[in-house]
């Protein structure tokens, strides 16, 4: 027993020691890393190559794993998470920044720093992923493609900003953000360590076209430290697709696997100004439950909400962010151009008493907008239409139609 803990303290001595180094790790070359490490200084990705993680990676509570332009880290099965010696086992790591160069095309080869995840796990983090250089605005732009992926416990899982794609070839349109999420998982539970209040899954600012199929996003209300204005996806003049995924072959496609989300204040949560042209937003064919909010849109025109699923209602007690209703499934306001059709609206089962609404409008400044053909069921409100819903002037043959 004495020599088991004489080596512990040794160990956690050298581990020490190794913290209070200031010195990064530069990658210039093809590397694998498969045996498993642990950093406690920030690694740098560089020189246009690849590095490949198939093992356990633990980083400090200071060091980054850093994807500089042209360069490429490839998740394969591996974990990144926190440190777990020198007392620092419920300290949070900062995460991976993907750097580009926001004045490239993200087809440019070489222009921007890469990230591909294969069925790996980035855990613990203040920011798992950022897809820019913080605090520099020039080197916005990275690009992730993550599939099966499991972002577990972190304070923010995605952020990206202040970017808008490109083709490299004349006349160079405009084209989606390099982004794709496919059957990943978002998640928040009672381990969170709570060292950093969780706003947000992912943090969408300026940017447009990320997509998400078959995702799921989840927030257990006994993690600590969480915001009550939690959201899972939140965008700020930003634009992205939520989509289920195919489990066959077959076309049409009779089996979906649709994204989820469950336990949040704002499930989705998007916010303006409008312009001349918002970003586009589709959400098809997903599944809420568990919300005070199913999906939220202030001053961002065109939305399209199709197909989906709302349960609404917190299991536990939660008053909510709406003055109307404990809980609601869709809530636009100040936005025209919106197409909410063919959705199934009803009280979650486990919600406490209170007024429950499936959609509420709230001075729309309509042309001619139409809610159509949506299931509601079992609520204290079905369609709610506050304020002035219709363009100015106020002539008859304008404002929100109900079919």
């Amino acid at each position: 027993e004495e020599l088991g803990y004489g080596r512990l303290n040794t160990y956690k001595a050298v581990c020490k020691a190794w913290s209070l180094k200031e010195e990064e790790n530069t990658i210039d070359n093809d590397v694998s890393w498969t045996d498993g490490g642990t950093y406690f200084n920030s690694v740098s990705v560089t020189d246009n190559t690849t590095l490949t993680i198939s093992s356990e990676i633990q980083f400090g509570p200071n060091a980054k794993l850093i994807i500089e332009p042209g360069s490429t880290v490839i998740i394969d099965g591996g974990k990144l998470t926190n440190i777990q010696c020198c007392d620092l086992e419920s300290t949070s790591w900062p995460g991976i920044e993907v750097w580009g160069n926001r004045n490239a095309s993200q087809y440019t080869p070489g222009a921007q720093g890469k990230l591909i995840i294969n069925g790996g796990t980035i855990e613990n983090a203040v920011t798992a992923v950022e897809l820019l250089k913080p605090n520099d605005n020039t080197k916005t732009g990275g690009i992730i493609d993550a599939n099966d992926a499991i972002f577990r416990n972190n304070a923010r899982s995605i952020h990206a900003m202040d970017y808008r794609n490109f083709s490299p070839n004349p006349p160079y349109p405009e084209m989606d953000y390099y982004g794709t999420f496919t059957d990943c998982s978002f998640i928040l539970d009672k381990y969170y360590f709570g060292d950093v209040t969780f706003y947000k899954h992912v943090d969408l600012d300026r940017v447009k076209g990320i997509k998400f199929y078959g995702c799921i996003f989840s927030l257990e209300h006994g993690a600590t430290n969480v915001s009550e204005w939690n959201a899972g996806i939140a965008a700020y003049n930003a634009g992205f697709h939520v989509l289920p995924t195919c489990t066959t072959q077959v076309v049409p496609c009779p089996i979906i696997d649709s994204c989820i989300f469950s336990g949040f204040n704002w499930s989705i949560g998007v916010w303006g100004p409008a312009q001349l042209t918002d970003p586009p937003i589709l959400i098809r064919n997903a599944h809420f439950d568990d919300f005070s909010t199913g999906v939220y849109i202030n001053e961002h025109d065109y939305p399209v909400i199709l197909e989906n699923f709302f349960e609404g209602g917190y299991d536990d007690p939660y008053h909510g962010n709406c003055d109307f209703a404990d809980g609601v499934g869709i809530d636009i306001h100040q936005s025209i151009g919106f197409a909410v059709e063919n959705n199934k609206f009803l009280k979650n089962s486990e919600a406490t008493q209170g007024n429950y609404a499936g959609i509420r409008v709230r001075n729309c400044p309509s042309m001619h907008d139409i809610i159509y053909k949506n299931e509601l069921d079992g609520l204290s409100i079905g369609n709610y239409a506050e304020g002035t819903n219709r363009s100015v002037p106020l002539d008859d043959g304008t404002g929100v139609e109900y079919q």
